[in-house]
């Protein structure tokens, strides 16, 4: 079954995917959308171009364990998400996704890295979901 997953931010949405048997998570893109409508509109055509069965939404907890406003927003743009691809959303604790992801792309220069980061850190975050699915 494959997965969409997204590392949710209000400027850029890094998105990966995983492989049809839902084992390996791959960098997919990174939108950049001048509204949260549009980001919409092109996360549901990513869903219906990689035909995902469900996404997956990186939540923004607190290194406490705690989820702020920041989460909250998060979870009400997966709701959005739900009813726009009208496919389940599941929801991931991010912390670190996006320092682990900028540590592994040191390589590229700054203004190449801030789009790979995103995407490399859906990657991540889709690694970590796909994992605990056992």
């Amino acid at each position: 079954m494959r997965t969409l997953a997204i590392d949710w931010g209000e400027r850029r949405i890094g998105v990966a995917v995983s492989d049809p048997d839902g084992i390996v998570a791959v960098p997919l893109d990174t939108v950049v959308a001048s509204s949260e409508a549009e980001a919409l509109t092109a996360l549901a055509g990513l869903c219906r171009e990689t035909e995902a069965q469900r996404v997956v939404v990186g939540l923004p907890v607190n290194m406490d364990g705690s989820q702020g406003t920041t989460a909250e927003r998060a979870r009400r743009f997966g709701e959005k998400l739900q009813a726009t691809c009208g496919l389940p959303v599941n929801y991931w604790d991010e912390r670190l996704s996006s320092a682990m992801a900028a540590r592994q792309l040191t390589h590229l220069s700054g203004k190449r890295q801030r789009g790979a980061r995103d995407r490399h850190a859906a990657r991540i975050i889709l690694e970590g979901w796909l994992a605990a699915q056992g």
